[in-house]
């Protein structure tokens, strides 16, 4: 399993929130070039970059962007505000490895079907999870139940999904081993987990459960979770 580090970009800066709130969480993390440069030089394999600005439709941060997978040297996924082939076609021409695509897929069949279509593995989906639902739209509306979505994204044939545990995210509480499973069971593409690791021992619930890879933020930020884990050591 893979542990990749989180980028999340808001208002030109790196910030690490609880639960997706504006203005909770982590900040003075450093520039997101510094974070970019962070992770590289410990030996992250991938990294995550999130727009939130533009996944709230706030504005963007479609230039910063640019500049952060120009100084690249690891494959980059980036997600947030990315609704139609333009702006998939937009990122991958600045650079990024694969695209991810959030509300746009859920609220439009046709276009879910088509961007597996057109991109291929270039694009996976996001399925924000609060309790039994997605959310939508910044995490702002109630999108289809997470057993529909599940075999929507099969159906339309993609290859690979992040489930974010929002209830989790950045919370630092911990992974909850009782939907991996169901997950796993529910999607034979490449699974990513979002939200709650905190220490080395949620990394190995990940990996019992048959998790691909792991999206951490605030537990390598404030250090619970050792440089090693991005190299695949065991902490």
């Amino acid at each position: 399993m893979i542990v990749i580090p989180a980028i999340d970009l808001e208002d030109g800066r790196a910030v690490q929130r609880v639960r997706g709130v504006r203005g909770t969480g982590l900040e003075g993390l450093g520039t997101p070039a510094e974070c970019l440069e962070r992770w590289q030089a410990a030996g992250a394999a991938r990294l995550h970059v999130v727009d939130l600005d533009a996944a709230e439709r706030r504005g963007s941060n479609r230039t910063l962007l640019a500049m952060l997978l120009g100084r690249a040297r690891v494959p980059v996924q980036v997600g947030g505000g990315v609704r139609g082939a333009e702006d998939v076609a937009e990122l991958l021409a600045a650079g990024a490895d694969r695209v991810l695509l959030s509300t746009s897929v859920w609220e439009d069949p046709v276009w879910r079907r088509e961007a597996v279509r057109r991109f291929g593995p270039k694009v996976g989906f996001a399925l924000d999870v609060r309790e039994e639902r997605l959310t939508l739209r910044g995490w702002t509306r109630e999108g289809p139940p997470l057993d529909d979505a599940l075999g929507a994204a099969r159906s339309a044939g993609v290859g690979w999904i992040v489930v974010t545990e929002v209830e989790r995210e950045g919370s630092g509480r911990g992974v909850d081993p009782t939907r991996l499973g169901r997950l796993r069971r529910g999607f034979p593409g490449e699974l990513t987990i979002a939200g709650g690791v905190r220490a080395p021992a949620d990394l190995r619930t990940l990996e019992e459960a048959g998790v691909d890879g792991a999206i951490v933020g605030r537990a390598l930020y404030e250090g619970s979770l050792p440089m090693s884990v991005l190299r695949g050591g065991q902490g």
